[in-house]
């Protein structure tokens, strides 16, 4: 399985979004440090994504997860320390 890059860790953020008047659930993972990376990466994605202030963004939950559990595009990213450079 996938071996993590040295100190980054895989979160699992769950929220909800205010689109056209409705509020929609959303759950994003990605890779961080720290949970305050995490969040703040969260609010740039979803704001440049739909073009929402962080007022319109809600954030519940954030869980450290483990490599596992994640999908499988975010196991192909902790492996990326394994690529040779030339």
């Amino acid at each position: 399985m996938a071996t993590p890059i040295k100190g980054v860790k895989v979160y699992r953020v769950i929220g909800e979004m205010k689109i056209r008047n409705r509020w929609q659930k959303f759950r994003i993972e990605m890779l961080g440090t720290k949970i305050s990376e995490v969040i703040e990466k969260t609010y740039s994605i979803l704001g440049s994504r739909h073009k929402l202030n962080r007022q319109l963004i809600k954030i519940h939950d954030v869980q450290e997860i483990s490599p596992e559990e994640a999908r499988d595009e975010i196991k192909i990213l902790m492996m990326l320390d394994k690529v040779v450079k030339f």
